[in-house]
Protein backbone atom coordinates (compact mmCIF):
# COMPACT_ATOMS: atom_id res chain seq x y z
CA UNK A 1 0.00 0.00 0.00
CA UNK A 2 1.35 3.40 -0.97
CA UNK A 3 1.97 5.67 2.00
CA UNK A 4 4.30 8.41 0.73
CA UNK A 5 3.56 10.58 -1.07
CA UNK A 6 -0.01 10.45 0.12
CA UNK A 7 -2.14 9.16 -2.77
CA UNK A 8 -4.59 11.65 -4.23
CA UNK A 9 -8.17 10.70 -3.54
CA UNK A 10 -11.54 12.17 -4.23
CA UNK A 11 -13.58 13.41 -1.31
CA UNK A 12 -15.48 10.15 -1.08
CA UNK A 13 -12.19 8.30 -0.60
CA UNK A 14 -12.00 6.71 -4.05
CA UNK A 15 -9.42 7.66 -6.64
CA UNK A 16 -10.97 9.20 -9.74
CA UNK A 17 -9.41 9.22 -13.20
CA UNK A 18 -8.39 12.62 -14.51
CA UNK A 19 -9.60 14.01 -17.82
CA UNK A 20 -6.60 12.66 -19.77
CA UNK A 21 -6.97 9.15 -18.34
CA UNK A 22 -10.65 9.08 -19.27
CA UNK A 23 -9.79 10.25 -22.81
CA UNK A 24 -7.12 7.54 -23.22
CA UNK A 25 -9.46 4.80 -22.01
CA UNK A 26 -12.18 5.95 -24.39
CA UNK A 27 -9.96 6.36 -27.48
CA UNK A 28 -6.97 3.99 -27.25
CA UNK A 29 -8.61 1.02 -29.01
CA UNK A 30 -10.08 3.18 -31.77
CA UNK A 31 -6.77 4.92 -32.48
CA UNK A 32 -4.93 1.59 -32.51
CA UNK A 33 -7.41 0.10 -35.01
CA UNK A 34 -7.13 3.17 -37.23
CA UNK A 35 -3.34 2.92 -37.18
CA UNK A 36 -3.49 -0.80 -38.03
CA UNK A 37 -5.82 -0.10 -40.96
CA UNK A 38 -3.33 2.47 -42.31
CA UNK A 39 -0.44 0.06 -41.91
CA UNK A 40 1.32 2.08 -39.23
CA UNK A 41 3.25 0.67 -36.27
CA UNK A 42 0.95 -0.12 -33.37
CA UNK A 43 3.42 -0.45 -30.55
CA UNK A 44 2.01 0.99 -27.35
CA UNK A 45 4.33 4.00 -27.42
CA UNK A 46 3.31 4.93 -30.96
CA UNK A 47 -0.39 4.55 -30.16
CA UNK A 48 0.00 6.64 -27.00
CA UNK A 49 1.71 9.38 -29.05
CA UNK A 50 -1.26 9.46 -31.42
CA UNK A 51 -3.78 9.46 -28.55
CA UNK A 52 -1.90 12.24 -26.76
CA UNK A 53 -1.83 14.30 -29.96
CA UNK A 54 -5.60 13.88 -30.35
CA UNK A 55 -6.10 14.87 -26.71
CA UNK A 56 -4.07 18.06 -27.14
CA UNK A 57 -6.00 18.94 -30.30
CA UNK A 58 -9.36 18.27 -28.61
CA UNK A 59 -8.36 20.30 -25.56
CA UNK A 60 -7.26 23.18 -27.78
CA UNK A 61 -10.57 23.07 -29.71
CA UNK A 62 -12.56 23.14 -26.45
CA UNK A 63 -10.47 26.00 -25.11
CA UNK A 64 -10.95 28.01 -28.30
CA UNK A 65 -14.70 27.35 -28.23
CA UNK A 66 -14.89 28.63 -24.65
CA UNK A 67 -12.98 31.78 -25.59
CA UNK A 68 -15.26 32.31 -28.60
CA UNK A 69 -18.33 31.96 -26.35
CA UNK A 70 -16.98 34.59 -23.94
CA UNK A 71 -16.10 36.94 -26.79
CA UNK A 72 -19.58 36.51 -28.24
CA UNK A 73 -21.20 37.14 -24.85
CA UNK A 74 -19.21 40.33 -24.31
CA UNK A 75 -19.10 41.37 -27.94
CA UNK A 76 -21.74 44.06 -27.61
CA UNK A 77 -20.22 45.71 -24.57
CA UNK A 78 -17.95 48.72 -24.74
CA UNK A 79 -16.16 50.38 -21.85
CA UNK A 80 -17.11 53.82 -23.11
CA UNK A 81 -20.86 53.09 -23.34
CA UNK A 82 -23.04 55.64 -21.60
Amino acid sequence: MQVKPVPRKARDGEKKDNEYQVFVKANFARVKMEMESRGLETQMGKVMEAVAKEYREEKERRSKAEVDEVELAFGGLNIGDE
